[in-house]
């Protein structure tokens, strides 16, 4: 049953504001509801959208060619990448009355479950570095996450699948081991479903970093590699996992496809079977444990 707009403004957070995106025929509209009240933005048109993605996923694809050219084009990748990520943001953000910093909420819509907008660019900023970004399937859904109530743990699972081809993997999870509270730290063939089954339900936070693999054929086996077994979308149906958040580090497990202007991908059916939160990148072109800040969580 869908709450009402009154319902989800008396329960969200102060500066937190949902962005909800629908589709109907070509045009895209936004509701954005915050404590204040719901205001209904007309925005751009699906045609508009789907080019400018088109031309944003071509850039990213020459990421796959290797580091050699992408230290030789970096600037210029950069540049054109971020020119498609402005266009974005100026179809997409630029008319919504939004506030400054605060919490944004993202809910996609048909062909925008395929736009980054937490890397969206204002010519001078990306939303992530402005204000805090998640996403939720539906305003309801949100609202209904944020009425759980929090466990009561302190533990943290962190499970990393290195290889040859992502050899960071294992700089990464030592990373996040440490940062993380009580953290108990399983890496290779000890990365697998036993452990994420057994030691997951007792934990607050999960941190698995590995491959993803995504089929746009059939995103039910789309899943993510452990280091006995390959965890399925489907597997994921039959997990249970009440952790606070989960982050799936690893290259495909943000992909996405839409079907009939809803998603399917790793993501979406983790957030219906468990976690309160689940944090996927995509994708993976380099490791992280460099870039990370040893700030304890």
């Amino acid at each position: 049953m869908a709450a009402s707009p009154a319902k989800i403004r008396s329960i969200l957070k102060p500066g937190t504001t949902i962005i909800e995106y629908f589709r109907t025929g070509d045009q895209i509209l936004t509701v954005v509801l915050d404590a204040s009240g719901l205001t209904v933005v007309p925005v751009t048109t699906v045609a508009r959208v789907h080019d400018i993605l088109r031309l944003l996923q071509f850039q990213l694809s020459k990421f796959q060619l290797g580091p050699a050219y992408v230290q030789k084009a970096g600037a210029a990748l950069l540049k054109s990448t971020n020119t498609h990520l402005q266009e974005l943001y100026d179809e997409l953000f630029a008319a919504l009355p939004l506030p400054q910093g605060g919490h944004l909420v993202i809910v996609p819509h048909d062909v925008l479950h395929y736009v980054p907008f937490h890397a969206l660019y204002d010519g001078s900023a990306y939303i992530a570095e402005t204000c805090t970004v998640s996403y939720a399937p539906s305003a309801s859904i949100y609202a209904l996450c944020c009425e759980r109530p929090t466990a009561d743990r302190t533990r943290s699972l962190v499970l990393g699948v290195p290889d040859e081809r992502a050899p960071l993997i294992h700089d990464e999870v030592q990373t996040v081991a440490r940062l993380l509270p009580h953290s108990d730290l399983r890496v290779g063939p000890a990365a697998n479903l036993e452990a994420l089954r057994e030691l997951g339900t007792a934990s607050r936070l999960v941190h698995i970093a590995t491959h993803g693999y995504f089929r746009e054929d059939n995103p039910l086996f789309s899943g993510v590699r452990l280091g006995d077994a390959f965890l399925t979308v489907h597997d994921i149906y039959g997990l249970r996992l009440p952790v606070d958040l989960i982050t799936l580090s690893g290259c495909g497990t943000g992909l996405n496809v839409v079907a009939a202007g809803d998603e399917l991908r790793i993501r979406a059916a983790l957030e219906e079977f468990g976690p309160d939160g689940v944090a996927a990148p995509a994708p993976r072109h380099a490791g992280i444990a460099g870039k990370m800040p040893e700030r304890p969580l």
